[in-house]
């Protein structure tokens, strides 16, 4: 019965369903608390920003090492950063969090904080607990000419996205050149429409040929109505008409048989998304396999479970290019019904 009742629970485990949410809680608990004797944080920890309101807890005196009280600001816009963004961590002694500059899987620059602080006496404090992914573009601000634009500096879009581009003021419609891997081949297929009375708005329909990838640019130049030059640049991350924008995997789902008296080498693959993708392991270290290691190219290796009842459900996380994180439940299975009959008596 009490074999049964086990393998019900991971059964349970595995199929229970969390939130988003949910899931951002355990990874920033999981991440905050690291045991020092599992070694070095998992480069997933950067993924996770915990910039919330709420003022510093008074128990707080200080940041953990490499950590300091500050702010996330964001840098210029599409003026020098190859993806069109770029944010770091502003030291600020009279802000509330603690918080370092990382460096995203796609090459630019981002924030991440920690929901704790320490304390006068060294050890560790709580210091507040909402939380917001670094890549969220809602921070992100608009180049000073522009008034609005869609999609927003940065987003994942399709070639048959059409991209709308508002000004602050009139322009000349004869004068605008586009280049860039987006830009160069539009030539004259857009439209000026007038907004309202002073301001334009310039649409750039989509093209089946347009540039697919990570970090590709869209440079517009002008002249306004005033005869100032307009030289904006614009990065998107373009993706195939008919792929969807999340990275996924039916690797291990619904589970990986294995057998319990060999060791296993499991590949993992995605679709979806931008490629390259990185992997990582998540959820209870107590529910993994015995000695399971996850590469980043996501080849997920492990001894021999030695367990012929074994049901080892976990969580596996796959990152692409953007830093576009999504996640999957998979269970390892090396139950051996022929020596669960044999050894202890269970037959079916």
């Amino acid at each position: 019965m009490v074999i049964v009742a086990v393998i019900g629970l991971g059964y349970g485990y595995y199929n229970c369903k969390i939130s988003k949410e949910e899931l951002r809680n355990i990874l920033i608990g999981t991440c905050t608390f690291w045991p020092a004797d599992w070694g070095t944080k998992p480069p997933v920890c950067a993924f996770v920003n915990q910039i919330g309101p709420g003022g510093r807890s008074s128990a707080c005196v200080g940041c953990e090492f490499g950590y300091s009280f500050g702010y996330c600001k964001d840098d210029e816009i599409g003026y020098g950063s190859p993806y069109g963004y770029s944010s770091h961590w502003e030291n600020d002694n009279s802000k509330k969090f603690c918080g370092k500059t990382v460096q995203l899987p796609n090459g630019s620059m981002g924030c991440m904080d920690v929901s704790t602080c320490v304390q006068s006496g060294g050890g560790i404090a709580q210091n507040h607990r909402s939380s917001e992914y670094i890549n969220d573009a809602n921070f992100i601000p608009l180049p000073p000419i522009l008034k609005a634009l869609s999609p927003s500096n940065t987003a994942r879009i399709y070639q048959s996205s059409s991209i709308q581009i508002q000004f602050d003021k009139s322009t000349q419609s004869d004068s605008f050149a586009f280049s860039g891997s987006i830009g160069s081949n539009i030539g004259n297929q857009f439209q000026i429409n007038r907004a309202d009375l002073f301001n334009d708005r310039l649409v750039i329909p989509g093209q089946s040929n347009r540039a697919v990838g990570v970090g590709r640019t869209l440079n517009v130049k002008g002249l306004d109505i005033d005869g100032k030059e307009i030289d904006i640049t614009l990065v998107y991350s373009v993706q195939q008409d008919g792929v969807p924008m999340d990275p996924s995997t039916s690797t291990c789902q619904p589970e990986c048989q294995v057998n319990w008296l060999n060791s296993y080498s499991i590949q993992f693959d995605a679709s979806g998304g931008f490629p390259p993708y990185q992997w990582y392991i998540a959820g209870d270290p107590n529910a993994y396999p015995p000695g399971v290691n996850l590469s980043t190219s996501g080849l997920l290796t492990g001894p021999a479970t030695a367990n012929f009842l074994g049901l080892y459900p976990f969580t596996v996380i796959v990152i692409d290019a953007t830093g576009n994180m999504q996640v999957f439940p998979v269970l390892i299975n090396s139950i051996d019904e022929i020596a669960a009959c044999f050894f202890a008596g269970i037959c079916g």
